[in-house]
């Protein structure tokens, strides 16, 4: 059988140009609209954050002038420490007008004075507060009623009273000196203080362990150990899995600290202010004064205190470490997770060696953590960051915090 030839009926050449100019104005109208879409949705994202922002501003349901008049007329809201330099600019009223409208709208919440917790206490009051009731303005209006939102708050700047001391507590220091050029200031930080609790110092290679032991051979206190670590477990880590057996079985309280510079944020003057902070109301500096002192004569004075850490005026909570602190809740043996809690933001603390015993008792290893390079956010790090605050208020603890005024993020 032979092959047969079929000759088809040419299109005119008209229709065929047409079919190719159609088919090239689809691709680029499908090339122009992606375009389109990927500038359009950033702008709309920020229009959102904007919107959300001002919303207080526009709607009388929430930063009503009635709400405005009882902050101010109480006198206790600080717009330096919940905005920090920008609120030190701001009018009363537009710092009380600005902090009802992060409340209310949700975005970036904040505290609006050191040791008070807005969400705590809308938690603990829900069923009595209406869509027009700020938790803040409830507060002062029912005369500042003392629970579980309130936090004592141990003062820096002030000259140090003499009636209390740290006798009877053995502690010890925590330092994870990754940037061993900031390990100096953490120095002239400890030898502030009176009292020198021994020092574990953890750093990531042997050329940093002879520069630690250099600089802390002016240190006047006892330096414990000097140890390389695997860099896993960012400060976290060494603690725990490093140092953490012999911390809660040799000592009564346990200070953590580490060094830090930020891979995610360009902003250096805010990474500066925010280790500022933290180690100001965590170990001391000329302007805090000797905070080491304070913190372990609270401790002595109030058995039930299990943890000390800097305040912070943001609010954050789970978010997407939900999961993975569920997880490990469930392993110390703690309750649900709360909905609000207080937390060390930026992990800087002090803690009762058996408030910090059970995370040390999860046995975890080298291997538990998450290599790096991690995520800024949503890592088990970041959840153990909020389980130190959560789970040991869940137990019964106490935690009181530290701020100094001036001294902000």
């Amino acid at each position: 059988m032979s092959d047969a030839i079929v000759v088809l009926p040419a299109k005119p050449l008209g229709q065929t140009a047409n079919y190719v100019l159609i088919l090239l104005a689809n691709y680029v109208a499908f090339y122009v609209l992606s375009l389109l879409s990927w500038m359009i949705l950033p702008v709309s994202q920020r229009a959102s954050r904007r919107f959300a922002r001002s919303a207080a501003k526009r709607n009388p349901k929430l930063a009503t002038p009635k709400n405005i008049a009882a902050i101010l007329a109480a006198n206790a809201f600080q717009p330096e420490f919940c905005f920090g330099a920008r609120g030190s600019t701001m009018s009363r009223v537009t710092a009380a007008r600005t902090y009802l409208s992060h409340s209310h709208s949700g975005v970036d919440p904040r505290k609006p004075e050191p040791g008070f917790h807005p969400q705590l206490f809308a938690q603990a009051l829900a069923p009595e507060l209406n869509e027009l009731d700020d938790p803040y303005v409830k507060f002062l209006q029912l005369g500042r009623p003392a629970g579980d939102w309130q936090f004592r708050v141990i003062a820096g700047g002030k000259p140090m009273r003499s009636n209390g001391d740290a006798n009877g507590l053995c502690a010890a220091l925590h330092v994870h000196a990754y940037y061993i050029d900031q390990l100096a200031d953490i120095l002239g930080r400890l030898n502030l203080n009176r009292y020198c609790p021994d020092l574990f110092v953890s750093v990531r290679n042997d050329a940093d362990a002879m520069i630690a032991r250099e600089i802390l051979s002016r240190y006047a206190g006892q330096v414990k150990e000097i140890a390389v670590f695997p860099n896993v477990g960012r400060d976290i880590g060494p603690m725990l899995t490093g140092f953490g057996p012999v911390l809660i079985g040799d000592y009564d309280v346990i200070g953590h600290v580490h060094t830090k510079k930020s891979l995610f944020s360009k902003d250096d003057a805010w990474v500066t202010r925010w280790v500022e902070l933290s180690l100001s109301n965590t170990l001391g500096s000329t302007q805090a004064g000797p905070m080491i002192d304070r913190i372990l004569a609270a401790m002595v004075k109030d058995a039930q205190t299990g943890m000390v850490y800097p305040e912070d005026p943001h609010i954050p909570g789970w978010g997407k470490n939900a999961a993975a602190a569920q997880k490990i809740a469930a392993q110390l043996g703690a309750g649900p997770l709360p909905d609000a809690f207080n937390f060390p933001v930026g992990t800087m603390f002090w803690a009762r060696a058996d408030a910090l015993r059970p995370f040390v008792e999860l046995g975890l290893t080298w291997s538990d953590y998450p290599k790096e390079p991690i995520a800024n956010d949503g890592t088990m790090l970041h959840a153990l960051e909020r389980l130190f605050g959560a789970v040991p208020t869940q137990k019964g603890w106490k935690t009181q915090v530290t701020h100094t005024p001036g001294i902000h993020r």
